[in-house]
């Protein structure tokens, strides 16, 4: 279980935290992607009802839910052309406060920045 994760999820439901590092709580997290999914549909309709504005985490819903969206060769060409203009056109400013997010927890900075791919 310590190195396949299992000990780590259990870990952190364990010690308070009522949401994964993923943001899932904790039947999602336990009951597998397919009802983290439909947990997640299920939340837009909540923000919907609520009048929440729903443009960054519907597009952030579909970019997981669109098939081969996730493939190594397919990601980064999609990022750059379709999603990183559709989330910087939706909440201006996204893509630098994302590269600084890298630059502070990371220490590194990008080969193509986001921000340059945006203008």
């Amino acid at each position: 279980m310590a190195k396949g994760g299992g000990l780590g999820i259990y870990g952190d439901f364990l010690f308070g935290e009522m949401r994964n590092r993923y943001g899932r709580g904790v039947i999602p997290t336990l009951m597998g992607p397919s009802v983290g999914t439909l947990s997640g549909f299920f939340d837009l309709i909540g923000r919907l009802k609520e009048g929440d504005p729903l443009g960054a985490a519907s597009l952030r819903w579909g970019q997981n839910t669109l098939p081969f969206a996730n493939v190594f060769y397919t990601k980064l060409a999609l990022d750059y052309l379709i999603f990183w203009q559709m989330q910087e056109w939706m909440t201006p400013g996204a893509m630098e406060r994302k590269v600084k997010r890298m630059d502070r927890y990371t220490g590194q900075t990008p080969w193509l920045n986001p921000v340059e791919a945006v203008r």
